[in-house]
Parts: structure tokens; C-alpha cells; sequence
């Protein structure tokens, strides 16, 4: 699993359901706001899959 807390924009990408610019809001979003608790954060994240969100805990780990 990809650290979603310490992964760039680059390696988040690489997942099947991130695209890129998706990836680099993550990593926007992280540098606003600190470390991501929980999934449920990626849903205020614009443009993200939110039709996606049960799959991505399959690919993401929030631990460091």
C-alpha cells in the first residue's frame, strides 16, 4: 500500500484510480491541513472519485 500521508503527488498518481491532477490536490490538501485521518477527508477533496472511495483503502494506507 501507498502511504497517503507521506506518498508525492508522483507515486500517488501511479495508483488505477488517481489521476494526476486528483494526486497533486492530495498532496495540497496534506500541506494545508497536516496529516489525513481518515478516507472520509479525500471526499472534500475537489475532483476526487468519491464513486471510488470503498476501493481506495485497497491501494492507500493513512499510517506514515
Amino acid at each position: 500500500k501507498v502511504s497517503l500521508n507521506t506518498s508525492t503527488a508522483k507515486e500517488l498518481a501511479q495508483l488505477v484510480y488517481l489521476q494526476k491532477k486528483v494526486a497533486e490536490r492530495i498532496v495540497e490538501y496534506r500541506e494545508l491541513n497536516g496529516e489525513i485521518h481518515s478516507f472520509d477527508e479525500l471526499m472534500q477533496i475537489d475532483g476526487f472519485p468519491t464513486n471510488r472511495i470503498d476501493r481506495i483503502p485497497l491501494y492507500l494506507s493513512l499510517k506514515k
